[in-house]
């Protein structure tokens, strides 16, 4: 038995000390699982917060019944069932609103067995529990659902009569393993929301686009997506598109035709270039983002962006901006960051005077910005940080005007002629 090494080992009367006890997560638990002495009370109380939160569920059913409620929650209640309730008392036949998220369901089979009977349920939220595999077919006999989400499972495949939901307006199940949408949701004609981010969708249903012509929002980020469909043209009211982190090589002459787009993300994809009709015509987008691309150029018609706040550009080809990127008054964020090529910015940026931060990290081609800088009246950070050497030269006059107006500098060093400013 080895003797300790502390100093209570080495007092006077003290016997050898035995080893160390080493004690990780997954002893912890397996003694809780045991109900060892030392730690039985943890489990104790994990079985009673469990117990008390069933008693909750009934208490929350029992006054929907007795108050004739048309909404249940349920989230969060550590539930492995549905409560038979839900299917046998004749009183909650009423629901319009039932929410079972953050739960412990498992199979989805017999969630809507217990709930399918709920005829005039509108607003079903299923989300982070455990379903796994296809979702069960008897979720479409619920042909009054206009509000579904199934958010954080392992759904794999919805089933193809979905079109069965003709009064849709709100689906999402994001963040699981979906690999297509059934062409059936061209019955969804009144659909204004969609999520699937977060799933291996590689391709979108165009024909059932056409049908989605009251769609405002619809975000697709984090999928497998080659082409953006032509049928994107039919959603004329589109008012944010996501399809960031996907495998798009360029952006059809189609998405033109949503004029209403206010938020634009095409992020992290392989988009060579932007079609400079598509630019003329979306002049109502506040955010264009456009890192991770193989941009090389962007054509003069960015100009046509004039209520665009934020633009990202990041991680790109590109060697300058389009002299109209002066007509983007209402610009108020500009990030070219990790653009090797990045030479120089147009002295035409010297008019966006509600530019409030510029990001131009990691840009080794950028050796000086424009005498017109000094016009950035609004300014509260310049980032021109460099990956080893700094080498974006700045105006002492410069220095100074940024200074005066509580501008935060990062990176750049001050040309000579001039008091050495202090490093950001």
């Amino acid at each position: 038995m080895a003797k300790g090494k502390g100093k209570k080992g080495k007092g006077k009367g003290k016997g050898p000390v035995g080893p160390e006890v080493v004690t990780t997560r997954t002893i912890i638990r397996e003694r809780e699982r045991c109900m060892c002495p030392r730690l039985g009370d943890a489990a104790v109380r994990s079985e009673r917060a469990d117990a008390i939160r069933l008693e909750c569920v009934f208490f929350k059913i029992r006054r929907a019944v007795v108050q004739g409620k048309e909404t249940l929650d349920l989230s969060r209640s550590n539930l492995g069932f549905v409560p038979e309730e839900l299917r046998t008392v004749p009183e909650l036949r009423k629901l319009t609103e039932l929410d079972l998220s953050r739960n412990q369901l498992f199979g989805s089979d017999h969630v809507f067995s217990m709930i399918e009977e709920l005829n005039v349920l509108r607003k079903l939220n299923l989300s982070d529990n455990f379903f796994n595999g296809p979702l069960s077919e008897r979720c479409t006999k619920m042909v009054a659902l206009e509000d579904l989400a199934l958010d954080g499972n392992q759904l794999t495949e919805l089933p193809e009569n979905v079109g069965d939901w003709k009064l849709m307006k709100r689906f999402s199940a994001a963040k699981n393993e979906l690999k297509a949408l059934p062409e059936s949701s061209a019955a969804w004609t009144g659909l204004t929301y969609l999520n699937l981010r977060n799933n291996k969708l590689a391709a979108l249903p165009g024909p059932a686009m056409r049908h989605w012509t009251e769609c405002e929002t619809l975000y697709l980020g984090t999928n497998e997506i080659a082409v953006l469909p032509d049928e994107v043209s039919f959603l004329t009211k589109l008012r944010e598109l996501d399809v960031r982190t996907n495998h798009l090589s360029h952006v059809p002459p189609a998405l033109s035709a949503c004029r209403e787009l206010k938020k634009l993300h095409l992020g992290n994809n392989r988009i060579a270039d932007v079609p400079a009709e598509v630019l003329a015509h979306l002049t109502e987008v506040e955010e264009l983002h456009l890192y991770k691309n193989k941009l090389d150029a962007l054509p003069e018609q960015i100009g046509s962006l004039t209520k665009c706040t934020r633009l990202t550009l990041s991680s790109n080809n590109l060697r300058t901006l389009p002299d109209a990127i002066a007509s983007c008054q209402s610009l108020s964020e500009l990030y070219i960051n990790n653009c090797g090529k990045f030479a120089n910015l147009p002295s035409s940026s010297g008019d966006l005077v509600n530019l409030q931060e510029l990001q131009a990290k990691k840009c080794p081609g950028l050796k000086s910005l424009p005498n017109t800088a000094v016009a950035w009246a609004n300014l509260r950070e310049l980032d021109l940080r460099a990956a080893k050497k700094q080498v974006c030269k700045l105006p002492p006059e410069l220095i100074a005007t940024l200074d005066a107006q509580h501008c935060k500098i990062r990176g750049g060093v001050q040309k000579k002629g001039g008091k050495k400013g202090k490093k950001k």
